[in-house]
């Protein structure tokens, strides 16, 4: 039996031609099923890997989901890094004004000694 020519773009249609072309045993009909399989797998090796638009969307709405997800842990964490950085700020002010008070103290006794 020849081997059968495919149509890249209409396998199934190949396939149909060559079982109804003439009276095939079922040994010869399970060959051209085995060699079409064949020659598919070959063709498209990938098949399996290739991702349905179902999935796709499915996988763009999780994406979506995990992008807002992060933006609002970042503005949670900016918001928190804010407000240390105000108490931070506040806490220098304060330091640096017990400081300047300090600095007088100190420049009031000395004056006063001298």
């Amino acid at each position: 039996m020849a081997a059968i020519k495919f149509d890249k773009y209409h396998p199934g249609i190949s396939v149909y031609e060559a079982l109804i072309s003439k009276e095939l045993s079922e040994e010869e009909k399970a060959k051209i099923i085995a060699e079409a399989i064949d020659t598919l797998s070959k063709e498209f090796p990938n098949l399996k890997d290739v991702a349905t638009e179902k999935s796709l969307n499915e996988k763009s709405l999780q994406l979506q989901l995990e992008i807002e997800n992060t933006r609002k842990e970042i503005k949670e964490i900016d918001a928190k890094l804010t407000k240390e950085i105000k108490e931070v700020e506040l806490r220098l002010t304060q330091e640096i004004e017990n400081t300047r008070k300090e600095i007088k103290e100190i420049d009031a006794k000395l004056t006063k000694e001298i």
